[in-house]
């Protein structure tokens, strides 16, 4: 799930892997569901083989979605947030490797960070050059490739409220 102007997203658990979106603040009542961009490839008559990963981010406070299909890592965004939802490809990578999808850039909207063998790698988009950002190493207290395992950290606002005293 990831927050994009003040809307929260994320992605069905159905076979269609739409993407649903819901509005706390204004419309409390709905949601709505917007197709995935292999919907869209299949409406224009494109075979799409099987979407092996999909992964929703917000960069440059924009939503993107990451997608391995095949053997290509598709970058996509979020266009008419309000209308029709239409996904521009903002990337098409092919081929590359074998590698865990963990997200994007919080700024920079032509870097993503993937994942494989202890090795966290920050790709920049346009040019497909790729660095290591870290290396997790096994030591004697266990610690393996915990790259894989991601936490939302997420603070409460400040100050937080305390609440009245009970009479």
């Amino acid at each position: 799930m990831v927050v994009c102007d003040g809307i929260m997203y994320w992605m069905s658990c159905g076979k269609k892997r739409e993407i649903v979106a819901y509005d706390p603040l204004n419309d409390t009542d709905s949601c709505r569901v917007i197709d995935s961009p292999d919907s869209e490839l299949e409406y224009r008559g494109l075979h799409v083989p099987e979407v092996k990963a999909s992964l929703l981010g917000v960069t440059g406070g924009r939503l993107r979605l990451l997608q391995y299909v095949g053997c290509t890592l598709w970058v996509w965004e979020l266009e008419d947030y309000n209308q029709q939802a239409m996904w521009i490809c903002r990337a098409r990578i092919y081929p590359i490797g074998l590698y865990l999808l963990l997200g994007f850039h919080p700024y920079d909207p032509d870097q993503v960070y993937l994942t494989a063998n202890g090795i966290v790698l920050a790709l920049h988009v346009p040019t497909r050059i790729s660095r290591k950002a870290i290396e997790f190493y096994h030591d004697d207290n266990g610690l393996t490739n915990v790259a894989g395992t991601v936490f939302q950290l997420v603070h409460p606002w400040w100050p937080t409220p305390v609440p009245p005293p009970q009479s």
